[in-house]
C-alpha cells in the first residue's frame, strides 16, 4: 500500500464472542460522514459467530479486515490489530461501542486544530436513557479530567486514538495484562513526555452491560477503588476479581436490583451549578 492509498486513521477493534454488539459497532460505522479510515476486527478465538457477524459487512466496509489473533487477550488484540494497520493513527474502539454518525469527522478535525496532540480520548453517552446511567456517565468524564489535573493521566478504555509513531515506539499496550491496561498504557505515555488531550465532545455511545450484568452498584465501586488507587498511587491493578473479557457473559439475562440515583444526582448537578456559577 503506498502513501497515497494509506488511510488517515486505522480502526482497531478486539472482540472475543460479540457476536450480538458487534454488528451495532460496524454499522454504526457505515455510516460516517467522513470514511478516511481502514477497520481491523481482531478476533480473540470466539467461539461463537463474531467473525462472520464482522464478514457479514465486508461489502458495506470495503477496508474491514477481519484477522484471527494467536492470543486471548485484550491488549495483545490491540497490538496485534495495530501491527496489520497503515493509517497515521490508531483509533482503538470496544466491541460494544457505537460511534456517532460525526465521530470520525470530529476527531479528524480535532487533530488538525490541536497539531501538538499525539494522545486523545473523548467523552460519551451511556446506551440508556436511565437518570443512572446518565449520573455515572458523568461521574467518569469527570474523573478522566481530573486526572489530567493532578497529572494521573487515564484514556477510558472503550476508546483511545494515539499517533502512530507514537505507539510503535511506546511499545503499546502491555499484553501480559489481564485488567487494567488502558491505565497503566496512559501512565507509561505521560512519563515519557505524551500528555492525554480531551476532546470534549461527545463521540460515540458506551455500553452499560457490565454494570446491568454485575449490578450498578457492585461495579461503580470496583471502578471506583480502582480509580482511586491509580490517580494515589500512579499504578494501575492488573488483575480484578470475576473480570471477563468478551461479549459471552452478556448472553443470559439476569436482573439486577435497581438504584435511585436522582437524590445524588441532584445533588451533583448543584455542586455543578455552584462551582461554574
Amino acid at each position: 500500500m503506498n502513501d497515497m492509498q494509506k488511510p488517515f486513521f486505522t480502526i482497531v477493534i478486539p472482540a472475543l464472542n460479540e457476536e450480538k454488539f458487534l454488528p451495532h459497532l460496524l454499522e454504526s460505522i457505515t455510516h460516517q460522514t467522513n470514511q478516511d479510515f481502514e477497520v481491523i476486527v481482531v478476533d480473540g478465538r470466539s467461539k461463537d459467530k463474531t467473525i462472520q457477524a464482522a464478514e457479514v459487512y465486508k461489502e458495506k466496509i470495503p477496508s474491514l479486515q477481519v484477522i484471527k489473533s494467536p492470543r486471548t487477550s485484550l491488549p495483545f488484540q490491540r497490538n496485534y490489530g495495530a501491527e496489520h494497520g497503515h493509517g497515521a493513527w490508531f483509533l482503538f474502539f470496544d466491541a460494544d461501542d457505537i460511534l456517532l454518525p460525526y465521530c470520525i469527522e470530529r476527531c479528524k478535525h480535532f487533530i488538525s486544530t490541536h497539531p501538538k496532540t499525539a494522545f486523545f480520548s473523548s467523552w460519551f453517552m451511556p446506551d440508556s436513557e436511565v437518570s443512572g446511567d446518565a449520573l455515572l456517565t458523568l461521574l467518569a468524564n469527570m474523573f478522566f479530567e481530573s486526572g489530567k489535573l493532578v497529572k494521573r493521566q487515564i484514556a477510558p478504555g472503550p476508546f483511545a486514538a494515539i499517533r502512530r509513531d507514537i505507539f510503535i515506539s511506546s511499545g503499546g499496550y502491555d499484553p501480559n495484562r489481564a485488567y487494567g491496561e488502558d491505565q497503566e498504557y496512559s501512565m507509561r505515555l505521560y512519563e515519557h513526555g505524551v500528555t492525554l488531550d480531551v476532546l470534549r465532545e461527545t463521540v460515540y455511545v458506551y455500553s452499560f452491560r457490565r454494570f446491568r450484568k454485575k449490578g450498578t452498584l457492585k461495579m461503580f465501586q470496583t471502578y471506583a477503588r480502582n480509580g482511586l488507587i491509580a490517580l494515589i498511587t500512579k499504578r494501575a491493578p492488573k488483575t480484578q476479581r470475576g473480570y471477563i473479557m468478551g461479549g459471552h457473559i452478556y448472553t443470559r439475562k439476569k436482573k439486577q436490583p435497581t438504584l435511585n440515583f436522582k437524590f445524588l444526582e441532584k445533588k451533583l448537578n448543584a455542586f455543578i451549578q455552584e462551582m461554574f456559577n
